[in-house]
Parts: structure tokens; sequence; C-alpha cells
């Protein structure tokens, strides 16, 4: 497993000078690029999906997306898919139940605005300096709302009783980089419920994932053609993606140095 990002002109300006004996490559001036995260299965079916960040919560549900078209059980797929894409996962779920958890009630919040208001020695400055002030001390930060979101999913995954059904499915061997999302404990603890194993690369060794393989490929192919926009760029990403997946000379030299004579 690995994250790339599809686009479709380098980082880096170029400048491309062309003869007359040369075929011309017409580009799209316009950068599209997204975020791309791809599974590329030896012994299974391969996934490729396009997300917004590379956070706890999205890589959670991404790995249970792997488990979901990895698995036979339908009604535990239904069950798996609800409780990472469950609705109590949404911010504004999150923010409430957070100011729930807080210890000041509406009620003393509102007498504590009042009396504010009733304090005839404030200026107006003065008094909508105060408010801004008790707004910005109850309302949940960025950090928090993140903290957050991590547990309930966690949470969700503990409570749904997937685990025990998960370890009757065939196990998931998931070969993936020393990223910051991949060590954390609740992203390694969701892994477990889900019955993948996590195998973490060498650091700074990228070249021992053979689905950079399957990344520059893909990426010599987008960089010769004039891409439309960005669906036209994700429709290209997913077709290639799945055609170089299951090519197995994209991973057989691999396979046989790392895992077979070993």
């Amino acid at each position: 497993m690995d994250q790339t990002s599809a686009q479709n002109l380098p980082n880096s300006a170029r400048i491309l000078v062309y003869t007359k004996d040369k075929r011309k490559i017409v580009k799209n001036p316009r950068k599209y690029r997204v975020n791309t995260v791809g599974f590329q299965a030896i012994n299974g079916n391969s996934l490729l999906k396009f997300i917004d960040n590379s956070k706890i919560v999205s890589m959670i549900q991404y790995m249970a997306d792997i488990r979901i078209v990895n698995m036979k059980n339908q009604n535990i797929k239904e069950t798996l898919y609800k409780t990472v894409y469950n609705s109590n996962l949404n911010e504004e779920h999150i923010i409430r139940q957070i100011r729930d958890n807080e210890k000041i009630s509406d009620k003393e919040f509102k007498e504590k605005i009042n009396k504010r208001i009733n304090n005839n020695k404030l200026s107006e400055k003065q008094l909508i300096h105060g408010i801004e002030l008790d707004i910005n001390k109850i309302k949940p930060k960025s950090d928090e709302i993140k903290h957050e979101t991590e547990d309930q999913i966690l949470d969700n995954l503990e409570k749904s009783g997937v685990e025990e059904w998960l370890k009757k499915e065939k196990p998931i061997a998931m070969v993936l980089d020393n990223y910051t999302t991949h060590q954390s404990t609740k992203f390694q603890r969701a892994c477990e419920i889900m019955n993948i194993t996590l195998i973490y690369l060498p650091y700074y060794s990228p070249h021992l994932n053979p689905i950079e393989q399957v990344w520059k490929s893909i990426k010599r192919i987008v960089s010769t053609t004039y891409i439309e926009d960005m669906e036209h760029l994700k429709l290209i990403f997913q077709i290639e993606f799945y055609k170089f997946a299951k090519k197995e000379s994209f991973f057989k030299n691999w396979l046989d140095e790392y895992i077979i004579n070993n």
C-alpha cells in the first residue's frame, strides 16, 4: 500500500523545445492534482481511492474498503461499511458531542453572556471582546475535533462486533511505509480488528515497495496524455492502476527475493 499525487503536470517548471523531426506533446496548461492511495494485491483484489487527506480516520476508512473488497461475508461487509462511515463521524455531530462533555451548560453560558451585557461599566468594545473570549472558550479546537473523531471511529469498530467475524476471513498482509499515520496506535488497532497485518518497510526505502513500479508506469502514460479535466485524470489513473497492479512482472522478482526465497 502506498500514496502518491495524481497530477498532469510536474511540480518543477520545464522549458520544452521541439524540433521538426520530434513528435509534439500537447499539454493542458491547467494543473490538476488529487491525493491517491493504492493497494496492490498479489493474491486478492487491489484497490485505488482518491482521498482528501491522509489523516487517521481517512486511512482507517480506506483499510475498511480494502477489507470489504477482500472478504466473502456480505452481511459483515455491510456492517463494516456502516461502522466506519457512520453519521456520528461527521464534524457537526463531533462538535455537539464535545460541547455536551463541556463542564459549562447552555444555561450557564447564557447567564454568563447576560451578566456581561448587563455590566454597565463595560464599553461596547470591551463587551464584544469579552463575548468573543467566552465563545472561543467553548468552541472546540481543530485538534480536539480530530482526536474526538479518531476515538469515535475506533469506538465504532470496537463495539460493532466485526472483529470475531473478520478472524474467519482470509487475513491480509500489507506492506507499507513508516508514514506518521501508519504508526499511530489507533490506526494499528483498527487494522488488527479488521484482520490486517502491517509489515513496515525500512526507512527511506520506497524501492522495496512493488507498487512504486505501478505509479511510475501510470505517470509515464499521464505525462504524454492531454488531460481534459480532473475527472479525466482520475479515470486514467483508475484504468491504468487496475491494469498494471495485476501484472505479474511488476511483483514477481520482489516476491521471489523477499517471500519465496526467505
